[in-house]
């Protein structure tokens, strides 16, 4: 399991949405349409997570990533760094069935 820090960075036109732009890469890609419910059903689940961080499962994680490499970073210059190290960098986690 990866856990993402959501918690918005500040940006020179304000400051970045990262939960929102999560979900955003998850449609960056083609894929078909059973896929693209699948994922839709996953953003839904990232939206209701509370707090200042995402736990994604590691296949839920590859979507993210796989999203995230079909997306055109260049318009969004450096701002976009601390998006993708956040992304990219998530550690691993451990989680234990209570």
């Amino acid at each position: 399991m990866r856990k993402i820090n959501t918690v918005p960075y500040p940006t020179s036109t304000g400051s970045w949405d990262v939960r929102g732009s999560i979900i955003a890469t998850l449609f960056n890609e083609k894929v078909d349409a059973r896929e693209l419910l699948r994922r839709d059903e996953l953003a839904r689940q990232i939206e209701s997570q509370a707090g200042d961080s995402l736990l994604l499962e590691d296949a839920d994680y590859a979507k993210v990533v796989s999203g995230l490499n079909a997306t055109d970073l260049k318009p969004f210059g450096r701002e976009v760094v601390e998006f993708v190290r956040r992304v990219l960098d998530a550690p691993t986690v451990e989680v234990q069935a209570k």
